[in-house]
């Protein structure tokens, strides 16, 4: 718990570093600090009990059942794909309007994106009832008793999208106006209401996998219009009006168009990679797959909350023509997100079997290996979420959608020939991490290409400084692993020696000077006080 709060003022001090130091808006300032110390609440609460219910869920369903939940849910996700593409979007052209104080337009870029959303709804609904029907009849490895409960988790995956697509607007209108606290308080409700599915599960006598569909769609549903509510109590000023707009709607539509492409692709490989691994091994493997996937998500969160206040501003930055403070955020936030999931995902990793061991009764076969390549391939990723948001800020995607796409989709591919070859399952996760760091080469070049930013300049500023930080940080801790007697307090010390010497390296080789600056003195404040 200490080394959780240790993290989490880290993060806070990160997050308030990247403004203090570029910006002189103290009002913007403070509702940062604000919003992220409610967003690391939000994270941690969720966190703790995240823990407790994944671990209730996979004993109460089993392993089959669990990764058939993963896999069948999964199917719907892939058909789901353009409400990701859609909220980057919609999130993209409302920053722009809210910069330019441009109300009118800020009105018709909500109307435009949400008849669209409407639009999706109905192709999602006619995809899934046809393509997606037949895919999951005669594709999915299924045990014969459980299709048709597994028929029904897919209904509800279905409703459950639609309503999260429509949903798309209000979510975006919340993020372009940096109101981030509405997340943090609304989770509250959402984990309080997973404690109850858990003690539901466990008390109503029905088939558990079906009951938990059911549970998780209420609780979507009602937390969707509990958002709803949010912007039309808060966003008074802004209304949906059905509107014809046609070169908004074309506007919005070419970016979204090629946004949609990459953000399919993205999904496409992380749910095909799912297909592929339950096609070769069955839903036992696909359970592993779901716990790696479940930690991951926990450990990320340390670097999406400090990224998702990060990214409005980028783009408001390029809407103002700042392009010198928009490469101080890419740069910084790049490095200080990198540093933030790097200090928490070290120990996760050293000590993963453990760690899963300790969480789960039953652990899956492959969880752990799945786990630690993983938080690989995740920590690549998050190093060029920055570029690819300043990226999208331009509104020149073709080439980089186009080029990233190939390589995404390419990873099922390689993945498959591997798997004929009768590699073991973790194979395709390494394919995913080589593929990973070809995409971050690709958004490197094209921050040059497009917003004009040097690619040298990002390879020495941040990669080289993160490679050093790795590379003196990570044998340490494997060594004592190693070396050091089975027992709680070799673990212990393992935590408190990598958060340790991660946190003292990341300091001195991930800040720049005026970053140092900035921390000490915030240190001495604190010391004073």
């Amino acid at each position: 718990m200490h080394a959780s709060r240790l993290n989490a003022t880290l993060a806070c001090l990160c997050e308030n570093l990247v403004f203090d130091v570029m910006s002189d808006n103290s009002t913007n300032n403070k509702r940062i600090a604000k919003n992220t110390l409610l967003l690391y609440f939000r994270m941690f609460f969720i966190m703790i009990v995240s823990f407790y219910t994944s671990r209730i869920v996979l004993q109460t369903l089993g392993v089959d059942d669990f990764g058939i939940y993963n896999v069948v849910g999964g199917i719907i996700i892939m058909l789901g794909f353009i409400n990701t593409s859609m909220s980057n979007t919609i999130q993209r052209f409302l920053s722009f309007a809210i910069e330019q104080n441009n109300l009118n337009k800020l009105n018709s870029v909500f109307s435009v994106s949400m008849q669209m959303q409407i639009y999706v709804s109905l192709i999602i609904i006619l995809l899934g009832e046809t393509i997606g029907l037949w895919f999951f009849y005669h594709q999915i490895n299924i045990p014969s008793n459980r299709v048709n409960a597994a028929f029904w988790v897919y209904q509800l995956s279905i409703v459950q999208t639609v309503v999260l697509i429509l949903s798309v607007p209000y979510n975006a209108l919340i993020i372009a106006y940096e109101r981030m606290s509405a997340f943090a308080y609304i989770s509250i409700f959402e984990v309080i209401a997973k404690l109850l599915i858990v003690y539901l599960l466990l008390m109503l006598n029905f088939d558990k996998l079906i009951l938990y569909a059911i549970l998780m769609f209420i609780i979507q549903l009602f937390i969707r219009l509990i958002y709803t509510f949010y912007c039309n109590n808060y966003f008074k000023h802004i209304k949906f009006k059905w509107t014809r707009n046609q070169n908004l709607q074309k506007e919005i539509f070419c970016f979204a168009g090629w946004n949609t492409l990459g953000t399919c692709s993205e999904i496409v490989q992380s749910q095909g990679l799912n297909i592929i691994l339950n096609l070769f091994f069955g839903p036992a493997v696909n359970a592993a797959r779901g716990v790696a996937m479940q930690l991951q998500g926990v450990v990320r969160n340390f670097s999406i909350n400090f990224l998702l206040a990060i990214n409005p501003q980028i783009i408001k930055s390029y809407a103002s023509n700042n392009i010198d403070y928009m490469k101080q955020l890419i740069f910084s936030s790049s490095r200080l997100a990198f540093i933030l999931f790097y200090i928490v995902s070290l120990p996760v990793f050293i000590l993963a079997d453990k760690l899963l061991a300790l969480w789960l009764v039953q652990v899956p076969e492959y969880s752990v290996v799945f786990v630690r390549i993983i938080l690989c391939v995740t920590i690549v990723s998050i190093i060029f979420d920055p570029l690819k948001i300043a990226i999208n800020a331009t509104g020149k995607v073709k080439y980089v959608q186009l080029l990233t796409s190939i390589l995404l989709l390419s990873t099922l591919m390689v993945s498959y020939i591997v798997l004929e070859n009768n590699a073991k399952a973790y194979y395709v996760f390494y394919v995913q991490l080589i593929i990973s760091f070809l995409i971050l080469l690709v958004y490197i070049y094209y921050l040059q290409i497009i917003v004009g930013i040097s690619s040298y300049s990002f390879v020495k500023e941040v990669l080289f400084r993160l490679f050093l930080i790795v590379l003196l940080t990570f044998p340490l801790p494997v060594i004592m692993n190693e070396i050091l007697p089975d027992s709680f307090s070799k673990y212990i010390v393992i935590l408190l020696t990598s958060l340790s010497v991660t946190m003292i390296v990341s300091f001195i080789l991930g800040l720049s000077e005026t970053e140092k600056l900035y921390v000490k003195n915030k240190i001495r404040m604190i010391i004073g006080k």
